[in-house]
């Protein structure tokens, strides 16, 4: 309705709706593309259950099944905007962070723990290496902050943004899965390029 207001049912609206929904319908398309490449490499680490099916590939080399595991994932996690745009925002909110989260941690590991031990590639940044690796993270920890408030006021249990809770809940069982189970047997990803 707002749209229409705005935009009205003329051209100017048409172009702005087609300009909208080709941008969501690439971002859908580079998501599932990115989660279909790390649900392929994780089973082909043996890191995800039924990894076996995830990491085969057709005849085109396509790991098919984790692209449609993909889809699937994302189909579902948007019928939640059906339900609650509230549920739906923590769904988008949590996805953001974790995936900032899963790139900032290597980041942080190497400007603290592995700061004296770290061996620059033929690419690096030299001396500056330190100080853009730390912008980073304070980038991550700065926005992991942003997407967890709320997104409407009053605040009341229906507009509450629930991203902090579920995302707690979620690094608790991975880091639990993680003690418990997967230090003892997951050694690391997995070369399929031969040494010289």
């Amino acid at each position: 309705m707002a749209f229409k207001k705005r935009y009205g049912h003329g051209v100017g609206g048409i172009i702005c709706l087609t300009v909208i929904a080709v941008a969501i319908f690439f971002s859908g398309m580079g998501s599932v593309t990115s989660n279909s490449r790390m649900a392929y490499a994780f089973s082909r680490d043996g890191a995800m259950p039924l990894s076996s099916l995830w990491h085969k590939v057709n005849k085109e080399e396509v790991p098919i099944n984790a692209v449609w595991l993909s889809v699937l994932i994302s189909f579902c996690m948007a019928l939640t905007s059906l339900g609650s745009m509230v549920a739906f925002q923590a769904t988008v909110s949590i996805a953001v962070i974790s995936l900032y989260i899963a790139y900032a941690l290597p980041i942080f590991f190497r400007v603290t723990l592995a700061a004296k031990h770290f061996v620059p590639g033929p690419f690096n940044l030299g001396r500056y290496g330190l100080i853009v690796g730390w912008v980073a993270v304070l980038w991550v920890v700065t926005i992991s902050v942003l997407f967890s408030l709320p997104v409407s006021y009053p605040i009341t249990i229906e507009t509450l943004n629930y991203t902090p809770i579920a995302l707690g809940c979620l690094i608790f069982l991975v880091v639990s899965y993680w003690i418990i189970s997967a230090r003892h047997w997951f050694k690391g990803s997995l070369t399929n390029i031969e040494e010289n």
